[in-house]
C-alpha cells in the first residue's frame, strides 16, 4: 500500500511541477524570432517584440567570447520622460546555433520594458545588438532615426552551374591567351 502511494505522490509531484512551469511562461510575451541570413557557420537572428520603430532610444553593440555555459541577458530600460513610450525591441544575434529564446514579463507600450534572453551552451565568439524603438508624437531628445546597419557582413556566394562559369569564360576576351 505504502508503495502506490509513493508512486502516486511522486507523479503528481511531476505533473504539478510541469503545469507550474507552464503557467510561469504562459504569462510572459515571448519574442518573435526570425532568421535573417545564414553564412557558414554562423546564423543572423533577430528577436523581436513590438511592431512600431520610428525612433531609436537606445543601441547596444556587443561581442561575446566563446563559452561553454549558458548565457543569459537581463534587458533593462525606463525612459526618464512619462510621454515616450517602448514601442519595439530588437536584438540581433550573430551566433552558431539558433536555440535563443527571449521573454518580457510586461512587453511594450509602457515607459518601462524588460525583458531576458537566454542563449544556449556552447557558443562560439557571439555578435549582439540591442535596439529599442518609440513612436511617440512628442518630440524626444537624444533620440536618433533609424538607419539599417550590418552587424558583420555575411559572405554570400552565388552558386552557379558548370554551363554558366564555362559560357562566361568563352565571352570574356581577356581570358583568351
Amino acid at each position: 500500500m505504502s508503495r502506490i502511494l509513493f508512486v502516486c505522490s511522486h507523479q503528481c509531484f511531476v505533473v504539478f511541477l510541469v503545469f507550474a512551469v507552464l503557467f510561469h511562461y504562459s504569462n510572459q510575451f515571448i519574442f518573435l524570432r526570425t532568421i535573417e541570413a545564414v553564412g557558414f557557420p554562423y546564423y543572423k537572428l533577430l528577436m523581436s517584440l513590438g511592431d512600431c520603430k520610428e525612433n531609436a532610444l537606445y543601441f547596444e553593440r556587443k561581442v561575446w567570447s566563446p563559452l561553454r555555459l549558458n548565457r543569459v541577458f537581463d534587458i533593462y530600460y525606463k525612459s526618464d520622460n512619462p510621454d515616450v513610450t517602448v514601442s519595439r525591441v530588437e536584438v540581433r544575434v550573430i551566433c552558431n546555433d539558433t536555440g535563443i529564446q527571449a521573454f518580457s514579463k510586461n512587453g511594450v507600450g509602457s515607459q518601462e520594458f524588460s525583458a531576458t534572453l537566454f542563449l544556449p551552451t556552447n557558443l562560439a565568439t557571439t555578435f549582439s545588438t540591442l535596439t529599442i524603438f518609440t513612436c511617440s508624437k512628442k518630440k524626444i531628445e537624444n533620440s536618433t532615426k533609424i538607419k539599417e546597419f550590418n552587424l558583420l557582413p555575411f559572405y554570400m556566394k552565388p552558386m552557379s552551374t558548370d554551363d554558366e562559369s564555362d559560357s562566361d569564360e568563352r565571352s570574356d576576351p581577356q581570358s583568351k591567351k
